[in-house]
């Protein structure tokens, strides 16, 4: 198994066929990618990459590959990655998976009390989208506890965080919100 090196991140305005140029640039150059994760915030294309960049090559010069393929105007960031980190042993561990949504008006503080909340019960998101559409706030996060203990007593602090009507705060193991969230359509045998 080919182990995670460095981490580049790049920040672009958005348009199509992104992606393709990264990897394809990774792939001329023989550095395998790992893991993705991308978004667009506000027009402006975002990517995480995990790279296991080979010896011989250095972190800067596949970040400069990566920017010329982009052929755009960019900004590339490198971390190296260290399994000697500390902390790293908990981020290892098998982790339970939550869904935490907030959905409503009277968004101002929000995200700051839900994070903190969050941050309070031991809790760590892998995942996390917040927008204001039309005066509604939209948060999507996945959540993951190292340990169950405290997931009752954070439902319940989200619970009276958001005892406004106008605001729906809800954290669900992510069995339940796909069972409860999927979309599918079934059809009878006749």
């Amino acid at each position: 198994m080919t182990s995670p090196t460095h981490i580049i991140t790049v920040l672009t305005h958005d348009r199509p066929g992104i992606i393709h140029q990264l990897v394809t640039a990774l792939g001329d150059a023989g550095v395998p990618h790992l893991e993705i994760s991308q978004t667009v915030v506000h027009q402006a294309f975002t990517i995480a990459l995990v790279l296991a960049i080979p010896s011989g090559q250095t972190p800067t010069a596949v970040r400069d590959r990566l920017l010329d393929a982009l052929q755009h105007k960019a900004s590339a960031t490198v971390l190296a990655l260290d399994e000697t980190s500390a902390g790293t042993e908990t981020l290892h561990k098998p982790q339970a998976r939550y869904i935490l949504t907030a959905i409503g008006e009277g968004f101002a503080g929000v995200v700051r009390s839900v994070s903190g909340l969050v941050r309070e019960h031991g809790g760590s998101f892998s995942d996390f989208s917040s927008q204001v559409i039309d005066g509604r706030l939209q948060l999507l996060a996945e959540v993951k506890f190292a340990e169950e203990a405290s997931v009752g007593e954070l439902q319940a602090a989200l619970a009276r965080a958001s005892d406004r009507p106008e605001l729906a705060v809800r954290l669900q193991h992510q069995t339940l919100f796909s069972a409860t969230n999927e979309i599918a359509f079934r059809r009878n045998a006749t």
